[in-house]
């Protein structure tokens, strides 16, 4: 007996050189940007996120957010179990390096997992490569000229828009139609941007998230885009169009912001229209605040009444949810972002409005 146990701990560790490799592989090809974009982001990942989300996308409930319960529980449960057996003095030799493989063991799991299912898209050439966009600063003159189409689109928009539109938005199964009505309009005139396999859910941290500043987010591991349906409603088309983004692959922030506002301005829905017009006016109103308040000033003063308030209605809702945890949450998933090739982390929504900037000089007005 005691001979076999010691032939099991002489055991090759067959396990951990695989992982290892494994994660070294992935460091590896993910400084090499060309090749993550040609043979992950457009080669292994689309098929894979389909098939993720055609296993999972029918179910009622968010599978992500299940496991994102679950994953802390386990953890407390460890510890407790750790604790139980320290505190009855019934732990094995060299425990400490039981409890270092364990963890190190759990920890490159979820690393290979992350990587391999989703987060290879934070080093790919991204949407401006794609799209073949000449990113660069640009004159107060010209922000100044495209905010102009962008107010003149959301008054526009906000004409169109009734209560029966912004009642519609309340049924989840409107939404998923819409948003791929949205993504089905964009793929036509940008086919590289297209998307299927519906998997759109209601998150079940909506209240919790109000806290900490979430609207949205992905969960990498079942490719399920979630939605806070407790924000305000004509927020939410915005905000579901960049989470889809997300699930075909764009990683960056802003450019996820920018597609998002490609889909959803190509929406039938004026609600849709309406939500992304008044997204990006609010970017390019951050923007040109930095650069000349008083024209910003002027922007705001001269928008439609209903934008206003909306923008009050917004405004309400953020001082009411205001608590300690959001600037924490801020800060962690700003040095997430800088971790993951977004050097200007949290800030690195805002930069939306450079990517908008490129594809006004590249089609002109008309194309905004």
């Amino acid at each position: 007996m005691v001979e076999q146990k010691g032939m099991k701990q002489g055991k090759f560790p067959w396990k951990w050189i695989v992982a290892i490799v494994l994660v070294i592989g992935i460091k590896w090809f993910s400084v090499h940007h060309p090749s993550v974009e040609r043979y992950y982001s457009n080669g292994v990942y689309p098929p894979l996120a389909r098939l993720l989300r055609t296993l999972f996308g029918w179910l009622p409930f968010s599978l992500g957010d299940a496991l994102y319960v679950l994953l802390p529980l386990t953890v407390i449960w460890w510890l407790v179990r750790w604790i139980k057996r320290m505190l009855k003095r019934q732990l094995p030799e060299k425990w400490g390096i039981l409890v270092l493989k364990q963890a190190g063991g759990f920890a490159l799991t979820i690393y290979i997992c992350f990587y391999t299912l989703w987060g290879l898209n934070y080093s790919r050439l991204g949407v401006r490569d794609v799209l073949k966009l000449d990113v660069h600063a640009y004159e107060t003159a010209e922000l100044v000229t495209v905010m102009e189409i962008i107010s003149s689109k959301l008054t526009a928009e906000a004409a169109l828009v009734n209560e029966a539109h912004r009642d519609s938005l309340k049924k989840m199964r409107f939404m998923r139609a819409e948003v791929q009505k949205a993504y089905d309009a964009l793929s036509k005139t940008i086919p590289e941007l297209s998307f299927s396999n519906m998997s759109l859910k209601r998150s079940l941290f909506g209240r919790v998230g109000n806290y900490t500043g979430f609207s949205g987010y992905l969960n990498p591991f079942t490719n399920e885009a979630h939605l806070n349906r407790t924000i305000p409603w004509f927020y939410q088309p915005a905000v579901a169009c960049h989470e889809i983004a997300h699930q075909i692959g764009i990683s960056s922030e802003a450019e996820a912001n920018f597609v998002g506002y490609l889909s959803c301005k190509s929406s039938p829905s004026a609600i849709f229209r309406y939500s992304i017009y008044y997204d990006m006016f609010f970017y390019g109103m951050r923007e040109l605040r930095r650069r000349d308040s008083t024209l910003a000033k002027g922007f705001l003063e001269n928008a439609h009444p209903q934008v206003k308030k909306d923008r009050a209605a917004y405004k309400k809702f953020l001082d009411e949810h205001r608590s300690v945890l959001e600037p924490m949450v801020d800060s962690f998933y700003d040095a997430y972002l800088r971790a993951n090739e977004q050097s200007s982390g949290i800030r690195s929504y805002d930069e939306v409005i450079g990517l908008l900037m490129a594809w006004y000089r590249k089609y002109g007005l008309e194309a905004i």
